[in-house]
């Protein structure tokens, strides 16, 4: 797996310009890296600084223990705003893929599906993988169970991902390269 470690949100500058967050964040995703999961939470919450960033490394710990039903709740609290079903379109793409990402690893696909609808950045990297993960799931169903997915009913079909689930960090940006009329495209992986 890639480390995160330098991309954590917010980061400016060299290590003596991080921030307290920004450190401890830094701490658990080398903890992450080294499969230590409950020493990365236990640093994050070692902590009395509750900030966003810190609490999506905290969900993503949680996602990656395989306690998703905790990474759900705190992403709720996370994206959600408050007294509404809407994620917050100001927070980082990521904190709502994660949420997406959450709700999808719990059984909850129509939420995951409809958290990933809602998030107005289709091209982003971490939208564009969750989605062909989602793609994927919904190629792989049997016919039975793509009719019931149609009519609203969640398959009991896990959605497996390809990769770690969640981002510490903002992922690098997709290689583009430019045709013969210098127009961008995409490489393919």
């Amino acid at each position: 797996m890639k480390s995160q470690r330098s991309k954590t949100i917010g980061q400016t500058g060299p290590p003596a310009e991080q921030t307290q967050s920004e450190i401890l964040i830094d701490k658990a995703v080398r903890l992450v890296d080294t499969g230590q999961l409950e020493q990365a939470i236990k640093v994050l919450a070692s902590s009395n600084l509750n900030t966003h960033a810190i609490r999506n490394a905290r969900g993503v710990c949680l996602m990656r223990l395989g306690r998703v039903a905790d990474a759900v709740q705190l992403y709720r609290s996370l994206v959600l705003m408050q007294g509404c079903t809407w994620m917050n379109p100001e927070l980082p793409v990521i904190y709502r893929t994660n949420f997406a990402t959450s709700l999808l690893l719990s059984g909850r696909k129509t939420g995951g599906l409809e958290a990933l609808l809602e998030i107005r950045e289709p091209d982003h990297p971490s939208v564009v993988r969750l989605r062909e993960a989602f793609q994927k799931w919904e190629q792989n169903l049997t016919w039975g169970q793509w009719l019931l997915w149609k009519f609203g009913v969640d398959p009991k079909s896990p959605v497996t991902l390809a990769f770690a689930p969640g981002d510490f960090a903002e992922p690098p940006p997709e290689p583009r390269r430019t045709t013969g009329k210098n127009q961008p495209q995409q490489i393919a992986a």
